[in-house]
């Protein structure tokens, strides 16, 4: 069987995501339909040798193991805790930069004791001021702890999706004791890294520019106003500002180039570029989408290493499994979904609308290029769109009807604002503002733009279409699904009678002869 860590990706990812909504007294239902359905599937001579079933219901009976044991490790950890905002004695680290967020600070503590009992496990710390506290600086003290999402299933989801279970709060900044760091840790030089980087922004573009290009560059949208995230909500571009699978790849993209101009050895080029993506990778948190768009380029890298093409697809479902086995409840996290759902949309989608478009060529090399650099952009902007459209529907409560258009103005501009903000905060850490400066203001000039636009988009009426009804939602999601559905079917069947018809041919030519 062709792609089985697709079929393996894919499974966990929808089988987990279902588990998520049951009690564990229905998961132990799934597991033994699914280990029937397995036993039966295994017997069967024709499902047995493709392979796929069979497959797929060992997924589905992995997955229902993977969550309860997930599931009682969490209830574990969370048993000291009877009550919310309860006060407890915890000594751990800080593993996080500080966050803000409507007027609080946040901090991630990892804990390695709790009331005295060894416990490990992240805690939210949430506080009214920062905390004289670097990264993998020791913390002990007395914190009211309470369990995050307590309120709502879908907030609990967010946050275990992140490998977060408990919040914390402090009476006093004063009762918490900080020890500063003295062992080693690669984290530390990473996170210091990634502060002096949007310190340099803000410093040299103090204003919702910088907080744009922040947000572009490390994805931190904590400085941006909520008129400005509102406005690419409006017109369906929010996504350019989480780090994703764009932002690595434009800067994957990149440093290999750069890397070729120096005639450097390919394997040399390969590996540098493997370790940036890994220094990326850990610059913007280990995200969801950065980590399965970076393991599908190390593939890639690897590939070439060893002289052979990796598969896009089977690439993807390897960093969807591996994913899912760190923390299952990922498969809880939307921008997993969407980031996967994209990638499919540009590998089997985009390059056939591009065809579609590309009716001639131009002689001239100028025009030539602009023509297949727009056509590409609206290929892949439309190949997405088509493919996150049902995700979208059901995520959120409203669609935007001009998410093609803004994606094709914006993701170009966003990437060459990134790629400018960034050799300019990199050359201002290392003293060399004097050439940091033109670059500054090159992205400032793009960052105005792309705020002008999107609220120039924004403003026109009737630009989105409500789809909170449940009707809508499961309509929107059948739909698409039906259609790639019939679609994989028949083509999975004309690729057997092509078989057979290879089949039939050349068992008459041996005749023949």
């Amino acid at each position: 069987m062709k792609r089985t860590f697709l079929t393996v990706g894919l499974s966990a990812l929808f089988s987990l995501s279902l588990i998520g909504i049951l009690d564990l007294k229905a998961v132990k239902v799934i597991f033994i339909i699914a280990f029937i359905a397995l036993f039966v599937f295994i017997s069967v001579k024709k499902t047995r040798l493709d392979g796929t079933l069979p497959i797929i219901f060992v997924t589905v009976c992995c997955c229902c193991l993977l969550f309860t044991a997930f599931d009682r490790s969490v209830q574990r950890k969370t048993a000291f805790l009877k009550d919310n905002m309860t006060l407890h004695r915890i000594t751990g680290e800080v593993i996080s930069l500080p966050t803000y967020s409507y007027g609080r600070v946040y901090y991630t503590v990892k804990t390695q004791t709790v009331d005295g009992v060894k416990n490990c496990q992240k805690i939210r710390l949430s506080l009214k001021r920062t905390i004289e506290a670097s990264p993998y600086d020791r913390v002990e003290g007395d914190v009211r702890l309470y369990k995050l999402g307590s309120d709502t299933d879908e907030i609990e989801k967010y946050y275990r999706s992140k490998g977060l279970y408990l919040g914390g709060t402090l009476d006093s900044n004063k009762s918490f004791k900080i020890t500063k760091r003295t062992s080693f840790h690669p984290m530390y030089y990473v996170l210091t890294a990634k502060k002096a980087l949007s310190d340099s922004i803000i410093k040299n573009i103090p204003n919702e520019c910088g907080a744009l290009l922040t947000g572009l560059l490390l994805g931190d949208k904590s400085l941006i106003s909520s008129e400005t995230l509102e406005d690419f909500i409006d017109i369906g571009s929010y996504h350019l500002l989480a780090v994703s699978g764009l932002h690595i790849s434009v800067w994957a993209g990149f440093v290999y180039s750069l890397l070729n101009v120096f005639h450097l050895r390919k394997k040399l080029v390969f590996i540098l570029s493997i370790a940036f993506i890994l220094f990326f990778m850990a610059l913007t948190g280990f995200n969801p989408p950065v980590l399965r768009a970076g393991i599908l380029m190390i593939f890639v890298f690897l590939g070439n290493l060893s002289g052979k093409e990796a598969d896009s697809l089977n690439s993807i479902g390897f960093a969807v499994t591996l994913m899912l086995l760190i923390n299952p409840y990922a498969a809880y996290s939307e921008s997993l979904w969407l980031s996967v759902f994209a990638s499919f949309g540009i590998i089997l989608l985009s390059d056939k609308i591009y065809l579609s478009l590309k009716r001639r060529e131009f002689e001239n090399r100028a025009a030539e290029f602009i023509c297949s650099f727009v056509l590409q952009s609206l290929a892949v902007s439309i190949g997405v769109t088509v493919f996150t459209f049902p995700l979208t529907v059901l995520f959120f409560d409203r669609v935007s009807l001009v998410t093609p258009f803004s994606n094709l103005v914006l993701i170009e501009i966003s990437s060459l604002a990134m790629l400018f903000t960034g050799f300019a905060a990199l050359l201002y850490v290392f003293r060399l503002g004097f050439i940091s400066y033109p670059l500054f203001y090159a992205s400032s000039l793009l960052s105005k733009i792309i705020l002008r636009f999107s609220h120039w988009l924004s403003s026109f009426e009737r630009i989105w279409v409500s789809t909170s009804d449940l009707p809508v939602k499961i309509l929107a999601v059948a739909l698409p699904t039906a259609v790639i559905t019939i679609y994989i079917l028949k083509k999975k069947n004309a690729s057997q009678k092509d078989f057979s018809y290879t089949l039939k041919c050349d068992t008459i030519n041996n005749n023949e002869k």
